[in-house]
């Protein structure tokens, strides 16, 4: 069952019409929003839908002028992000396959939490915001951080040192606006829990 909780009305509304256009029978939702429509954590806003095939941004862009009144602002060939009724709506192709089979909820195609816990790893890599570890924290409930790793690296085929790193850099999300949570959380105790979890996890593959 879908946490609606977690997005505004109009939200799910455009995203659960979007899912239906043909055009965007290959794409699946990912992102903080796929995450709180399944844990129903905290808001979300964006509609973040992902492919793994080629598209032409050309014609879709037209086609979602046309009847969601999209409104572009950027159109790069493989990224293609606008606006719909002022909900922020990022389009891509994205060359990392999903893990696991995607599932879909009440007509909503969206990576399972595997795959968002390995791309959370990927956006804390390049620049972790307070979004990104305060997901992480839910994550970490759910799954132990040799687990989230392990799928970090089958997805991407990274090397950790980096990460391992990120984990344990706040200070770019110190300054980030408070989230609207859902589960009331704190940003203190959602650091202390991440520091926690890599000293554990440095211990177990020393």
């Amino acid at each position: 069952m879908l946490q609606t909780q977690s997005v505004y009305p109009e939200t799910l509304g455009v995203l659960k019409e979007l899912m239906k256009e043909p055009s965007l029978n290959e794409f699946y939702l990912v992102g903080g929003t796929a995450f709180a429509l399944q844990i129903g954590h905290r808001i979300s806003v964006d509609i973040d839908l992902f492919t793994n095939t080629p598209f032409d941004s050309i014609i879709l862009s037209a086609e979602l002028k046309e009847k969601y009144d999209f409104k572009e602002n950027l159109n790069r060939g493989y990224f293609l992000q606008g606006q719909i009724k002022d909900i922020k709506v990022d389009i891509l192709k994205y060359p990392y396959k999903p893990l696991n089979d995607l599932i879909e909820i009440e007509g909503i195609r969206m990576i399972v939490l595997a795959d968002i816990a390995s791309m959370k790893m990927a956006a804390i890599t390049n620049r972790g915001r307070k979004r990104d570890f305060i997901d992480l924290y839910f994550l970490l409930k759910h799954y132990s951080l040799k687990q989230i790793i392990e799928w970090y690296q089958q997805k991407y085929d990274a090397e950790i040192f980096m990460l391992l790193q990120s984990l344990v850099y706040f200070e770019d999300a110190d300054n980030d606006i408070d989230l609207n949570m859902i589960v009331p959380t704190s940003w203190e105790d959602v650091k202390k829990a991440i520091k926690s979890e890599v000293q554990s996890y440095l211990k177990s593959v020393r």
